[in-house]
């Protein structure tokens, strides 16, 4: 049996894939999770616009992304339009402002190749590198800024640097400054620029104490001077503000990791599938921890924080309806078409008929239940949810007390209750078994209804701020989470099957070694 419900669990794993797929896939056609909701949230600046568009992968494809951008495909980009720009132009002012974004990053495929470009090209792209040399401390007499030198002078600097942009280098020199943080180990870093950004980012770990936050405050003050984005660890901060700052930093290169690589290979191949809104979503779920909220708050933290309330709410009251339907559904079942079983209908169908939220106006109405209580919303939940199961149970049992073996066992003796325990529940449980294994997922939409009337701080709470922020991170994580609970679910359905009913474990194991 052990085995059969290791192989059941199993199916946790495509269970929560397909869900995923398609939630994605129903969510990226909701207009107000995409271009229409941003004019609102952002502003109307095209830059502000664009960079959060960037951050929530709208610039990406859904699932396929046959021609993914990297570094030198922006490289090409900015230099065409610095080529072909008008001077004084919009589009002029985008070519220069994207090479001193990439920086260091593209000077590999841009110093190495100017002989082969006209003499006025030369001028405007080396120009164009000025915020460059500045961040990178060549500032020499002008040199940088100076129309008449400055090809001279990148090319001289090229000379003498361009052995030292590598791969292996940068990793070398950021091994050691996280290591031993020299101040000529800083200086090195900081004349290679961006090109180090991808070596940074990978030294940059989250930490776990206090000895560590000194050396992700060196990794991060480094990264903050080559991107010029402000978010630093400030001297003195505790090991959780370290951490968030970290955290940030990670969820801002899942964003801008391809602006500054160069993608081939395997890694061209990887990319059609991970350069997507998709594979973004998968890759910060699964190692940034379900990465963060609308409001740039940890999910993980918020989902854990918020179901705490929810959960109890939703196993408090699903106990204690069928804790209550399996007798209120076998004393109707004995007592059928009488006064006691019409009673018992009535009263399981009132709560079940007013819907939740009408029930838990009525009960703050007449002040059975204050506001806040969570006790009170459980309670409310099992009075709504306690008809279904009652019904079930009736229903099931009703048939199996004409059964030819019950009557047989009355005929030998047997008294009302061995007849109803040993007989008729063992045989009448196993549907009513199966109703709850399902009921978490339908008892969901009651418990967010009771959480909102009794103001409680829920996944219901968040779930609407979540669809009004248009927070899709947030309705993906609780998605996948019903997706494997509800999995869960049936497997421990499939031993209490088994343990009601021992023909049905015989058969399970039967099946499983004929697999086997």
């Amino acid at each position: 049996m052990l085995r059969h419900a290791l192989r059941r669990l199993l199916w946790v794993f495509p269970s929560v894939v397909g869900v995923s797929l398609i939630s994605f896939f129903v969510l990226s056609q909701i207009p107000a999770f995409g271009h229409d909701a941003l004019g609102d949230q952002v502003g109307h600046l095209e830059g502000d616009l664009e960079a959060h568009r960037r951050s929530r992968f709208l610039d990406l494809p859904l699932f396929f992304n046959l021609r993914a951008r990297d570094l030198q495909a922006r490289v090409v980009a900015a230099r065409d339009v610095i080529a072909l720009g008008e001077p004084g132009s919009e589009a002029m002012e985008r070519g220069p402002d994207e090479l001193a974004r990439l920086g260091g990053a593209a000077l590999p495929d841009i110093l190495p190749t100017l002989d082969d470009l006209s003499p006025a090209l030369q001028v405007r792209l080396t120009l164009a590198l000025a915020p460059v040399a500045e961040r990178m401390g060549l500032k020499h007499d002008g040199e940088p800024s100076d129309p008449a030198q400055v090809v001279h002078f990148w090319q001289r600097f090229w000379e003498a640097w361009g052995v030292e942009f590598r791969d292996s280098t940068a990793r070398s020199s950021v091994r050691r400054y996280a290591r031993y943080g020299t101040d000529a180990r800083a200086k090195e870093l900081r004349t290679l620029d961006t090109f180090a950004l991808p070596a940074l980012m990978e030294a940059l770990l989250v930490p776990g104490h206090a000895g560590e936050v000194a050396a992700a405050r060196r990794i991060v003050d480094l990264i903050v001077h080559v991107t010029e984005r402000r978010d630093v660890i400030r001297v003195g901060a505790t090991v959780a503000e370290a951490r968030a700052c970290v955290e940030r930093w990670q969820r801002w290169w899942l964003v801008y990791e391809a602006d500054y690589l160069r993608l081939a290979g395997a890694a061209r191949v990887a990319a059609f599938a991970l350069e997507t809104r998709y594979g973004k979503w998968v890759f910060e779920t699964v190692v940034l921890r379900l990465g963060r909220d609308a409001k740039g708050r940890p999910l993980l933290d918020e989902l854990i924080a918020s179901s705490q309330v929810t959960v109890t709410i939703l196993l408090l009251g699903i106990a204690l309806a069928y804790l209550f339907a399996v007798p209120l559904g076998t004393v109707s079942a004995l007592f059928r078409s009488r006064g006691v079983d019409r009673t018992i209908c009535a009263l399981v169908l009132l709560p079940y008929a007013l819907s939740p939220a009408a029930v838990a106006l009525l009960a703050l109405h007449f002040g059975a239940i204050s506001s806040g209580s969570v006790w009170g919303a459980a309670v409310l939940l099992g009075l709504v949810l306690v008809a279904d199961p009652t019904h079930q149970q009736r229903a099931e049992l009703v048939p199996v007390l004409a059964e030819d073996y019950v009557r047989a066992a009355i005929a030998r003796g047997a008294g009302p209750l061995r007849v109803l325990f040993v007989h008729g529940l063992r045989n009448a449980m196993l549907p009513v078994v199966t109703r709850a294994a399902l009921e978490l997922p339908v008892a969901l939409t009651a418990c967010f209804v009771l959480e909102h009337v009794f103001a409680l701080s829920g996944l219901g709470q968040a779930t609407l701020e979540a669809v009004r922020l248009h927070d899709t991170s947030w309705l993906m994580a609780l998605s996948v989470t019903a997706a494997a609970v509800a999995v869960v679910s049936l497997v421990i359905s499939d031993v209490s099957y088994s343990l009601l009913d021992p023909r049905l474990r015989h058969a399970l194991m039967q099946r499983s070694r004929r697999r086997a």
